[in-house]
């Protein structure tokens, strides 16, 4: 099963302070990683990741452990070095095996259906610590790879994972709320603090509850933002359509969306927000087919319900602060989208489905309302010496409150 010659090899990469500078053609990768005492500096080689991502790539007989080992000692190596330029004709190439085999061994293991859960979260640690450095360089590997042979395996894996986690949201909305009846009563009893984040641990750590935590969708989406971060209009375009049979995970983020939104509580808004933030970048660059397909779904009425969503009061949190800052984070990239939506639209169709969705009369009382604030004369905040306020100030006097 390959489970010998991984064993060597990983005894090998964790000697602390094993130095490998002797190993031909191999230059050395320095990690400082803390441990149990106190701290430990390892070295290994170029030569020695790119065999261990090898062999986690191909073999897929390897014991589960084994394998949460030797990704969780890559995850380490991808955090401390950057992500390498292209080679050229002057420099050798001792880094492939981070600008292809990584992507290349991440895919492999997520598109597989043996994919254990703690694998999955893993690679999608890899894959966006990778996303994150390399950006545009990391896409065009990734881009490279997932468009190899016409397959689209592993966007119907992700799809998978999210529908999973779909199907738990009930579940641990139920689980939440159950805790948070439960140890409301103990807290204020024992004189404890009841938080959400404590509770987020506790339902996590249900098992009813595993459906949707092993399927991991914030970093599902998480990765599929990165993807297409930087107005990255290929892979926007291949989000949508592969060719032959397609995956849409455009529409279907939409769907996940509302799934979520009819789910929400304290412990749920974050997740609502990665949601946004992914279609937000499906669609900026303008995407147009993407913006099209999008406001053919449910996307604009659940933007409009986010908008005029209000705090759930029922328990009163220690860290109710966190609660409150989500929200208007929610509402704020709900705003964002919405604009990317109709960023250089020319045509009437997008705008008007946006506008049938909105509940206009509620979005002018929200903004009479902020201009009311705007222009409260208690406002000790405001700067006098600030010229743009004072022409701001000026011109929203002057105006009446806002109507159609």
């Amino acid at each position: 099963s390959g489970g010998g010659e991984f064993e060597r090899l990983v005894q090998t990469l964790v000697k602390p302070t094993l130095d490998l500078r002797d190993c031909k053609g191999s230059q050395p990768v320095e990690v400082d990683e803390d441990a149990e005492d106190g701290g430990t500096q390892l070295e290994f080689s170029d030569m020695h990741m790119e065999a261990l991502v090898n062999l986690l790539g191909s073999n897929h007989e390897l014991a589960a452990p084994l394998r949460q080992t030797g990704l969780r000692l890559i995850r380490n190596v991808v955090e401390a070095i950057p992500f390498p330029e292209p080679p050229s004709a002057d420099v050798a190439d001792t880094r492939d095996w981070l600008r292809t085999g990584v992507p290349r061994m991440v895919i492999t293991l997520m598109s597989s259906k043996k994919c254990e859960d703690e694998t999955l979260h893993e690679c999608l640690q890899i894959a966006i610590s990778i996303l994150d450095k390399g950006q545009r360089r990391a896409q065009a590997a990734f881009y490279s790879l997932m468009t190899e042979g016409g397959h689209n395996r592993l966007l119907i894996s992700l799809r998978e994972h999210l529908v999973r986690a779909e199907q738990g949201l009930v579940t641990y909305m139920d689980t939440f709320y159950r805790l948070a009846g439960t140890y409301a009563t103990q807290c204020d009893r024992r004189g404890y603090a009841l938080s959400i984040s404590g509770l987020e641990d506790l339902a996590r750590s249900d098992v009813w509850c595993r459906q949707l935590v092993g399927a991991h969708a914030g970093e599902v989406l998480r990765f599929l933002q990165l993807l297409c971060e930087g107005h990255n209009r290929e892979m926007q375009e291949y989000m949508r359509k592969q060719g032959g049979t397609s995956v849409d995970l455009v529409t279907f983020t939409a769907d996940f969306l509302a799934s979520v939104s009819r789910c929400i509580h304290p412990g749920s808004v974050r997740l609502a927000s990665q949601c946004i933030d992914t279609l937000i970048e499906f669609v900026q660059n303008p995407c147009y087919a993407n913006q099209r397909a999008l406001v053919d779904t449910q996307l604009p009425h659940l933007l409009n319900l986010f908008l005029h969503m209000e705090e759930d009061s029922t328990y009163k949190f220690a860290d109710r602060a966190r609660y409150t800052t989500d929200l208007e984070e929610l509402k704020t990239k709900s705003v964002t989208l919405l604009l990317s939506l109709v960023e250089k639209v020319d045509d009437p169709f997008i705008p008007a489905r946006i506008l049938k969705a909105l509940e206009i009369d509620r979005v002018l009382e929200s903004m009479d309302m902020l201009r009311e604030q705007y222009l409260d004369p208690r406002d000790l905040d405001a700067d006098p010496d600030d010229e743009a306020a004072e022409i701001a100030d000026e011109d929203l006097s002057e105006r009446g409150p806002f109507k159609l």
